[in-house]
């Protein structure tokens, strides 16, 4: 016989499926939480859009370049070992691109208004601003003849279209020279060790034009005509040879960098999609829709990489510092390996990849990513109490709000690569 107090301090019939489902939607916000925090990173929301970064290691200083909704645009100078943003340099045209002179202790700024600026790596000032033929879309910055190469494009009629490349000191910021070379933008890279400066221009039929230039003066040295549309070209700087690939054809041609010579020519089995090399291996790594392959800089010989991410349809070669990293990314992560040393780590982030850059002395890499909805405020927990009152129950875990941003600014501890 059950007396009054018992009766009255009887649990229900429904009390332990109660019970399991306030515990399932406890773990389930536990991993929800979890998963934000994970790998060390730390994230500055942007409410413009990222184009382009850069990361001093001699100051901890990563530059990132926006580009605002009405033409403007900003670096901003975050700190790459607190995170912390530091300061907001305004632009009356977006950056496009970005090069170090870690010497010089200068960032080179190329924008869209046909400007480059100067700023100091340690304050952010603004040192200098220099106008410059047409409107720059690539740059790159040799610290050994302290020269900074801007390639430009007459904005028209394709037809009557052009390119040029301007040369500018990296200490002043002075324009030192201007060379008019082919029709239409297109790649550019440097040999340092050669002092070579070699870009690409597509030419008007199915051909495109390699030019070689000397990185001290700026002066035309060589001219090549090469078969297909070349979309992509890397630099081994150690051998001396410039690897290039083109979208139309799916081939590899191994040139020498000093005279723009064609010494090899590789067939591929899909259309590359780009090029990037080891620095401290040599080795060439070439993707493409199927996969990643390496050109072995021992053997010559082309093999095919295997193993985790090959398959994601996102996936991107980085050639970070002297290494290449295989990005993949997609469902609010990012998968970073690399593939000559093993290592590999999974961090959360949103948006697409938009760049990314290591501070060698720190192992601390910033991830540029694009729009997207991410987590605002609190748990909805009102929401989650209602779904669970309704007949049948919502058996939902609790979420956050989201709202819309244009970028985001990661901090990642990547010391498992």
């Amino acid at each position: 016989m059950k007396t009054v107090v018992e009766q009255a301090f009887r649990a229900p019939r429904w009390a332990p499926a109660a019970g399991l489902v306030l515990l399932l939607a406890l773990f389930s916000y536990s991993l929800r939480r979890a998963a934000d925090h994970s790998g060390g990173s730390q994230a500055i929301m942007l409410a413009e859009s990222p184009t382009t970064l850069v990361v001093d290691s001699h100051t901890g200083r990563a530059f990132v370049g926006t580009s605002g909704p009405y033409g403007g645009g900003h670096v901003l100078v975050v700190d790459t070992g607190t995170g912390m943003l530091l300061r907001a340099v305004s632009l009356t045209s977006a950056p496009v691109a970005m090069a170090m002179d870690e010497r010089a202790g200068h960032v080179v700024v190329a924008s869209g208004g046909a400007a480059v600026v100067l700023l100091d790596a340690t304050t952010g000032n603004v040192l200098r601003t220099t106008i410059v033929h047409h409107s720059p879309f690539a740059l790159a910055v040799d610290e050994q003849t302290r020269r900074a190469f801007v390639l430009s494009e007459g904005v028209g009629d394709p037809q009557h279209s052009s390119m040029s490349v301007n040369v500018l000191d990296t200490r002043s910021g002075v324009l030192l020279h201007t060379l008019a070379v082919g029709r239409l933008p297109g790649q550019l890279a440097l040999d340092r060790p050669a002092g070579r400066v070699l870009l690409t221009s597509p030419d008007a039929g199915t051909t495109s034009t390699l030019y070689v230039l000397d990185a001290r003066s700026g002066t035309l040295l060589h001219t090549r005509r090469l078969k297909g549309y070349i979309t992509g070209m890397a630099v081994d700087e150690r051998s001396g040879c410039a690897y290039l690939i083109s979208a139309d054809t799916p081939r590899l041609r191994v040139l020498d960098a000093r005279s723009g010579a064609v010494l090899r020519a590789l067939p591929l089995d899909a259309r590359p999609m780009a090029v990037a090399v080891d620095r401290t291996t040599g080795h060439v790594f070439i993707q493409n829709a199927t996969g990643t392959r390496v050109l072995d800089a021992r053997t010559g010989r082309l093999r095919r990489l295997r193993g985790p991410g090959q398959a994601a349809p996102t996936r991107l070669l980085v050639a970070d510092g002297p290494r290449v990293v295989v990005a993949s990314w997609g469902n609010g992560t990012l998968s970073l390996m690399d593939r000559l040393r093993g290592g590999r780590c999974v961090v959360p982030v949103a948006g697409d990849l938009v760049a990314l850059a290591t501070d060698q002395r720190t192992a601390r890499m910033v991830v540029l990513t694009g729009a997207d909805m991410v987590p605002a405020g609190d748990v909805a927990w009102a929401a989650w109490a209602r779904g669970l009152l309704a007949w049948p129950p919502r058996l939902r875990p609790p979420t956050r709000s989201r709202r819309f941003v244009a970028g985001a600014v990661n901090i990642l501890d990547t010391s498992c690569l």
